[in-house]
Order: C-alpha cells, then sequence, then structure tokens
C-alpha cells in the first residue's frame, strides 16, 4: 500500500511539471530555453510536444544519462524537429559556465524544472539554487520535485516546512509556492490516500535579474557615463 501510494504520487507530480513545462514554454516568444534537472533517465525531451526553437538542457548524472541515451536511442525515441537537446553533467566543476558555453542565454527567458535530481545533502541544493539564481531571468519559473529531508523537518510538521522553504528560496531571491499533491490528484480525476509523502512539490518565481541582465545593464550604464563626458 506504501508504494503505492508512493508511485501514484510520482506520477500525479510528473504529470503536473510536464503540463507546467508546456504551458510556460508556449508563452514564451523566440527561443525557448529549458534546463530540466534530473536522474539522467528524463524522457521529456522526447515524449512531450515542444514547440518549434525549443532548446532543453539535462543536467544529470553523466554515467546514468550516457545509458539511457543508448536505450532510448534503440528503440527509436526522436526529439521533435527544430528543437535542440544538450546534456551537461552534474559532475561538471561549474555548470553555469558549461551551460553558457553549450548556448544558454541568461538576457533570454527560461524555464527550469527539477525532478530526480540526486540531492545528497542540503549544501548540494544550496548550489543548485545558487546557479538557477544566476542565470534565471527575473520573472522566470523554477519548479518540480525536492526530497522533504531538506526541510530538516518532520515530514507531518507542514507549517515548519512551509517556513523552511520559503526562507530558503526567499535567500536565493525566489518567490515559492507548496503544490499540494491532493490538490493536484483533485483536478486530474484522482485520489491519493492519505499518509506521510517523502517528496515536496513547489513553484517557484525569479524575483531577481540574472547574471547577465545585470552585467548588460552595467556596460550600458558605463556607455551613457562615458557619453555623458565625452560632451
Amino acid at each position: 500500500m506504501d508504494m503505492e501510494t508512493k508511485a501514484k504520487q510520482y506520477c500525479i507530480a510528473t504529470k503536473f511539471i510536464d503540463d507546467k513545462l508546456l504551458s510556460t514554454v508556449n508563452h514564451m516568444d523566440g527561443l525557448k530555453q529549458v534546463v530540466l534537472l534530473s536522474d539522467g533517465m528524463d524522457t521529456r525531451p522526447y515524449r512531450l510536444n515542444w514547440p518549434s526553437s525549443t532548446i532543453m538542457f539535462d543536467i544529470s548524472p553523466l554515467r546514468v544519462f550516457q545509458k539511457a541515451a543508448e536505450k532510448l536511442d534503440g528503440v527509436g525515441a526522436k526529439i521533435p524537429q527544430r528543437c535542440l537537446f544538450l546534456h551537461v553533467p552534474l559532475e561538471t566543476p561549474n555548470i553555469q559556465e558549461t551551460l553558457v558555453t553549450k548556448g544558454f542565454n541568461g538576457t533570454r527567458p527560461s524555464v527550469w524544472a527539477i525532478q530526480g535530481l540526486p540531492l545528497m545533502t542540503l549544501v548540494s541544493f544550496e548550489e543548485i539554487l545558487l546557479t538557477v539564481s544566476g542565470m534565471a531571468m527575473k520573472g522566470c519559473l523554477f519548479f518540480g520535485e525536492l526530497p522533504a529531508w531538506l526541510a530538516e523537518t518532520g515530514i507531518g510538521n507542514k507549517s515548519s516546512m512551509k517556513k523552511w522553504i520559503n526562507n530558503i528560496f526567499m535567500s536565493y531571491g525566489f518567490k515559492v509556492d507548496m503544490i499540494s499533491y491532493n490538490e493536484v490528484a483533485k483536478r486530474l480525476g484522482k485520489v491519493v490516500k492519505p499518509g506521510d509523502y517523502e517528496k515536496i512539490l513547489f513553484v517557484a518565481e525569479q524575483l531577481r535579474c540574472s547574471d547577465d541582465q545585470m552585467e548588460t545593464w552595467r556596460k550600458e550604464l558605463q556607455r551613457v557615463d562615458e557619453d555623458g563626458d565625452e560632451e
């Protein structure tokens, strides 16, 4: 019974993230940047109906990703036409720099989703938050599913968990909302049996400017100052 509840919870979270990704991407103009933080076996790049000009970056463990890619290729899985799919190994020393090298543009909108990414410590999650905060433009969304142990509180202690998630996300410039699995299940016409869940479903909005936005504005201010000096 416990496994059945957890499996249904995972499916509900997956459907929620799928729908949120597509609804967000379809409202973007021009190049659509999607960053997936996964376990290396995320099939979203293959199975979702991505619009043209979508570029997807998968951040996950290299060895797992390579094995999954081989199996997907073996069954003929294809990325939608006019879309691009790139992998960034989780083991990369500087994920932010690698994303930029592969074409990520911090002055364009992006959407970030996390599900299954192996997080060993709270520090490893804070490093992810730091990366997203530095690269996502103001107004961009970061959502998905996190292990509840990150909150360092009892799973049933909802008020403490909510306080923790608000504090840690706000410290990196995000406004966050916890999403109820039961409410999502109801919208899907499903029922989740009561029980202790070991995951947190969330949606966060970036309130700060990305590093690239700040650099662009810094250069513009410098140019204005130089023009003023010349006059």
